[in-house]
């Protein structure tokens, strides 16, 4: 089921449970930061400008995951996720979700000064 409007309302309640912290172990310039366990609380709700009139027509799930930083060759971060939700209305089966972002640094001194790849 697909929802479509103008306008967005969403709220995300996190709680991050660290696993592992600093990990010591450094192999060929990569290094895991951390390692979280989430618990998490969302709610939406698309439209219109009318929406935030009511609180009717509020979508919400709640879910668990496990989240990571990890730096390769020391200029690229790379996180992940993954989490399993359940919608708090009835008729939904539990999703499955997969998140993997990536921040590059240019180093200081590089002859792009900044400017990307």
């Amino acid at each position: 089921e697909f929802y479509g409007g103008d306008a967005l309302i969403y709220n995300n309640l996190i709680y991050h449970i660290p696993l592992i912290k600093n990990v010591e172990k450094k192999f060929i310039g990569t290094e895991i930061k951390i390692v979280t366990w989430n618990v998490f609380v969302e709610s939406a709700k698309i439209g219109d400008r009318t929406i935030f009139d009511t609180t009717q027509d509020i979508k919400s799930s709640m879910g668990i995951g496990l989240d990571t930083s990890v730096t390769i060759l020391k200029t690229l971060e790379m996180k992940a996720g993954i989490a399993i939700a359940q919608a708090l209305e009835s008729g939904y089966s539990p999703m499955g979700y997969f998140v993997l972002s990536a921040i590059y640094y240019t180093p200081a001194g590089s002859k792009n000064n900044g400017k990307g790849f």
